[in-house]
């Protein structure tokens, strides 16, 4: 018998769930059904553990998009790459094509948070989610459709409060700072976090 470490559920995730549940988001399990349905403007925060088919969830839900005419931004663990794209097309969509027209963006926690130094930059993370949904606006997508596969948050070596302050940063909801489109019909946003070994 292997000796498995179980590690607590960092406060922060436990601060995050409750931001948004002030805010009347929703939050599930994904064991819970095999098909997320996101309305426009809907922001939803889904636990899995690790035995969890989260591929067959997460294809359904980036099928749907890409084929309503959204653009899907799929962020996923590092170690995941290649698993992502084999599973994408096992579920029947065509990762290149889509693309290769640019409403597909599969890219590594890694390489969107950390990709120059191995620091996590907030501001830089910012600017550049805030700039591809205005590209996705301009090119006349319907929506910006984003999952962000957390895992279990160890790509950020321990330092949770820097995603959570990147999380809680006001300028994902004060229109007046320019990036007040959180809760615009636009966006539709899914976050995914790995609680498998957490207690």
């Amino acid at each position: 018998m292997r000796a498995t470490k179980v590690t607590r559920v960092p406060s922060f995730i436990k601060d995050l769930l409750r931001w948004r549940r002030k805010r009347s988001i929703a939050s599930f399990r994904g064991e819970a059904d095999p098909v997320l349905s996101m309305r426009e403007g809907e922001i939803a925060i889904v636990t899995y553990s690790s035995a969890a088919d989260k591929m067959k969830v997460f294809a359904a839900s980036i099928r749907e998009g890409l084929e309503n005419g959204d653009l899907v931004d799929y962020c996923h663990p590092d170690e995941e790459s290649e698993t992502v794209r084999a599973k994408l097309e096992e579920h029947g969509i065509d990762v290149e094509k889509y693309e290769r027209e640019g409403a597909l963006f599969l890219r590594s926690l890694t390489d969107f948070y950390m990709p120059d130094d191995g620091n996590f930059d907030k501001e830089r993370a910012m600017r550049k989610e805030l700039d591809d949904r205005a590209n996705a606006r301009r090119k006349g997508y319907k929506h910006f459709r984003s999952l962000e596969d957390v895992g279990d948050f160890s790509f950020m070596n321990g330092r949770w409060q820097k995603y959570l302050d990147y999380w809680d940063d006001p300028r994902w909801r004060s229109s007046g700072a320019g990036a007040g489109i959180l809760y615009e019909p636009f966006l539709m946003e899914l976050t995914a976090i790995n609680v498998g070994g957490m207690s």
